[in-house]
């Protein structure tokens, strides 16, 4: 902790003059919590200089890839992600300056650049999108590091002074929660590939299937979420599973699933359905060129290939997987 009577105080001017005012700013902003004395780290100050480092290079050198101008209608899936990113930033960052969670609203400006910087390594990335989230996260970061959004304004070709500008407005319809929850999938994939892959000591598999829950599981997970809605009950979810005609015929498979999804129900607190086939389809190029393996998805409940009897595990947004 920073104390005169212990005499370890670090002048505002030696970080100025070494990072620019812009780090000594970000850096108090982000680490001194009102209830609490700052904590000064040295390491801490260099993170975010290099931070605002790597804001300026992704303005500077992505210039030429942006175009300010109205948002195509062929949007990707990439593009769509970038844009809802963008758009819940807005109303995340808003709430939390206003509650003067000023931490918190930087951290949430970090993430949406890094956010850009990946998106704008995409090949097929839109001009107009990368430049509509570049231009938002310069005026979200603004009150943090006016100096260098200043600049940055001026590197997007804008004439006025971002000082003089108006907060960012959030576009609802632009926030798309099929499209997140689809890249999610996505990555849970990814991680339980990976995961199995070391657990089996597959260092590249020539088969990766993914078994896909049916319709009826997720009729379960309503079900659940609603018996637990207080705390995970099984008891509870079990009487009004057993209660509901529709699972009339998959009595023998219903115990075991609803324990399952009892023992998970907080992974779906959040969940929007999806039609997984079609998420992993738009994704299996990726998947295949990461892991070197053939990518083949199978309907759990009626399987065409099951050597060894995974697709009774597969969950809604959980595929059951085999890798061979």
């Amino acid at each position: 902790k920073m104390s005169k009577s212990i005499g370890n105080v670090v002048s505002p001017d030696e970080i100025i003059e070494k990072y620019a005012a812009d780090t000594a700013r970000v850096f108090i902003l982000a680490t001194a919590l009102p209830e609490k004395e700052l904590d000064w780290n040295d390491k801490g100050v260099e993170a975010v200089n290099k931070f605002l480092r790597k804001f300026h290079s992704l303005i500077e050198e992505n210039k030429s890839k942006m175009k300010n101008g109205t948002l195509p209608k062929n949007l990707s899936l990439n593009d769509s992600l970038l844009l809802s990113k963008t758009n819940r930033t807005i109303e995340q960052v808003s709430k939390q300056v206003d509650s003067f969670e000023l931490n918190y609203a930087i951290s949430s400006v970090m993430k949406l650049v890094n956010d850009i910087l990946n998106y704008s390594e995409n090949e097929e990335m839109k001009k107009e999108a990368l430049y509509y989230s570049a231009e938002r996260a310069v005026l979200l970061f603004s009150p943090f590091a006016p100096h260098l959004c200043e600049e940055l304004w001026q590197m997007l070709g804008k004439k006025t002074l971002i000082s003089t500008e108006q907060w960012p407005k959030q576009d609802a319809k632009l926030i798309n929660e099929e499209v997140e929850a689809s890249f999610e999938l996505k990555d849970k994939i990814r991680q339980d590939i990976m995961a199995i892959k070391e657990l089996a000591k597959i260092e590249k598999p020539k088969k990766i299937v993914l078994y896909i829950a049916p319709e009826w599981k997720w009729a379960a997970v309503k079900i659940v979420k609603k018996a637990c809605a207080e705390k995970p009950d099984f008891s509870a979810a079990m009487k009004a599973a057993a209660a509901d005609s529709q699972f009339k015929s998959k009595a023998k498979d219903l115990p075991a699933l609803i324990k399952s999804l009892v023992g998970k129900i907080s992974e779906y607190s959040d969940s929007v359905p999806l039609d997984e086939k079609k998420v992993i389809n738009e994704f299996r190029k990726e998947l295949e060129e990461e892991f070197g393996g053939q990518i083949i998805v199978e309907a759990a409940e009626k399987p065409s290939f099951d050597p060894a009897n995974k697709a009774r595990n597969a969950l809604p947004l959980k595929p059951a997987i085999y890798l061979e």
